[in-house]
């Protein structure tokens, strides 16, 4: 803990990367009810998922390649992705949507090497496996609170609405991130 008291940077990063995994996973987990609630078959659902992971996998390739091209910028580009992506299911048509569904799976799949690589760099590694399982325990959190609640909001106005305003949520931890940490 005084490692963490001591290093604000690595606080932040304990926080901010499972709030954006958190938050992907929920688009991931209501994706079926909103593929549903858009009248998608069970098939077309699966088919869909089916592209989720096989562009989570090109992700996780690119993501390397995507950190030698953008540097330290990679996190914030690729989280804004992810939000814009989130906003852009308001306005977006059945395909489109599927589209932007599966280009969270990649995008997602990009920062977590990168979130690996970040903590690795901070933590020593006497300390290393316990402060990822803070991180591992922050994940958690973060879907303890925000899970159910976007369930509440997703029944009161919406799946559609629900992603908006989870996008939303990313681009203020996006602009918080790049005020604090050297990894934006």
């Amino acid at each position: 803990m005084q490692l963490i008291k001591a290093n604000m940077e690595l606080a932040f990063l304990l926080v901010y990367y499972p709030i954006i995994l958190a938050i992907s996973a929920i688009i991931y987990f209501y994706g079926q009810q909103y593929f549903a609630e858009q009248g998608v078959s069970k098939v077309g659902i699966a088919i869909i998922f089916l592209l989720n992971s096989v562009l989570a996998g090109g992700g996780a390739l690119a993501s390397n390649y995507l950190v030698k091209k953008l540097r330290h910028h990679t996190t914030t580009i690729v989280a804004l992705l992810i939000a814009v992506c989130m906003v852009g299911f308001y306005w977006s048509e059945q395909w489109f949507s599927i589209l932007l569904f599966c280009f969270i799976g990649g995008l997602t799949a990009v920062l977590q090497p990168i979130s690996s690589e970040a903590m690795n760099k901070l933590i020593p590694s006497k300390q290393r496996a316990t402060l990822i399982s803070v991180q591992s325990m922050a994940f958690s959190i973060m879907m303890i609170l925000f899970f159910p609640l976007s369930g509440v909001i997703g029944d009161l106005v919406g799946l559609k609405v629900t992603f908006v305003l989870l996008g939303l949520v990313l681009v203020i931890c996006v602009g918080i991130g790049y005020k604090i940490s050297k990894y934006f």
